[in-house]
């Protein structure tokens, strides 16, 4: 099996040949994160077999593969394991065979995120086109390619440039927006880092608040206008910091930078200072994304108020002129100018058919004039 699957092995990355309809993680039987953990088991799930017979034979074979399968099946991701060393670098969708890289440890997984996402990583793709009835019927005569429409070559670099995946991921965001989170959120974490990094530089400044001694504290709120965020933020890190005495401050200071290790800390804490430090950060969490949300809504409030009469003459230009580029705008069926004669591109959906597999969506009548 392995010799089948694995295309390439080294201490930095492992390149498989992943199957069609098999899904890249989840809560599902089989997957290629639980494939690579029955193939390569890390030292947490090794140490838990207890088998004590040295000699390979039958019986212990069967045994540590009743084990891994029973110790992989609950698992839905990289990080249910600690010692999981596979990172997903890309992915291929579920109905989709190839050629698929994982990483083996943080590092080298993100440089290979980087290479994809700028575009530098060389893919082939391979579509297998079959049709109902008499092969000979397929239509890739001179009249087929001749009836497409040509595009320039333009009309690609939306996808080729990745626009089009930042437009889909910046939809993705304002989708979030009525979930709790919003351009500018910060979730208890990071307000507590903040609180951290805020504490360290006023203990190196000797004492002083390191906004003050540099001239900048609240100064918009006190010339009328909204103030920014960072004075917002240090205005709730001085007054919540206020009931700790410098040696808690100290202690919370000593954790280390994990939130989850504080609150670990703080609950089993029987200092009252301590204890309630959790609640006091949800607190700051709570007031500061209010703040933020205000001014945020205030900010866009105001560039509608200002810029009405441009997006209204440009509201009735757009109604009068067509999309110079658009993914929507490109036919099923084209040829990209200036490339083979016998070349052709497909722009199609792809959709989930009842029996689980993925077949592409083309209306016939639209494929072809």
């Amino acid at each position: 099996v392995i010799s089948r699957l694995i295309i390439y092995n080294d201490d930095n990355y492992i390149a498989i040949h992943k199957p069609a309809d098999l899904r890249m993680d989840g809560p599902h039987r089989a997957t290629v994160h639980k494939l690579l953990l029955y193939l390569y088991p890390p030292p947490s799930m090794l140490h838990k077999i207890k088998d004590q017979d040295t000699a390979v034979n039958e019986m212990s074979c069967q045994r540590r593969h009743e084990h891994l399968l029973e110790s992989i099946a609950p698992l839905t991701n990289t990080s249910d394991l600690k010692d999981d060393p596979f990172r997903t670098v890309h992915q291929l969708d579920y109905a989709t065979s190839g050629v698929l890289l994982m990483g083996k440890h943080r590092k080298a997984a993100g440089a290979a995120c980087i290479s994809f996402q700028e575009r530098r990583a060389k893919k082939t793709y391979v579509a297998v086109v079959t049709a109902n009835g008499n092969s000979n019927e397929l239509p890739f005569g001179k009249d087929f390619f001749e009836s497409m429409p040509i595009l320039p070559e333009s009309s690609l670099k939306p996808w080729a440039a990745g626009s089009l995946e930042k437009q889909y991921r910046k939809k993705r965001r304002r989708d979030t927006d009525g979930k709790g989170t919003f351009n500018g959120y910060m979730p208890e974490h990071a307000i507590f880092a903040k609180w951290r990094g805020y504490m360290i530089k006023k203990k190196k400044a000797g004492g002083v608040d390191a906004n003050k001694r540099d001239g900048k504290f609240d100064a918009s709120s006190k010339n009328g206008k909204q103030p920014n965020q960072d004075d917002v933020m240090s205005q709730l890190i001085q007054s919540t910091t206020q009931h700790l005495t410098p040696q808690a401050i100290d202690e919370l200071l000593s954790i280390g930078p994990s939130w989850k290790k504080v609150k670990t800390h703080c609950d089993n804490s029987a200092k009252d200072d301590i204890c309630s430090w959790p609640s006091t950060i949800q607190r700051m969490t709570k007031e500061y994304n209010q703040s933020t949300a205000a001014a945020t809504a205030a900010t866009t409030e105001d560039e509608q108020t200002t810029n009405q009469p441009v997006h209204k003459a440009k509201a009735n230009d757009d109604e009068t002129k067509q999309p110079e580029s658009s993914t929507s705008a490109l036919p099923p069926l084209f040829r990209i100018q200036n490339e083979e004669c016998d070349s052709f591109y497909i722009c199609a959906s792809i959709g989930e058919v009842g029996d689980g597999r993925f077949d592409v969506l083309v209306d016939p009548s639209a494929a072809l004039p």
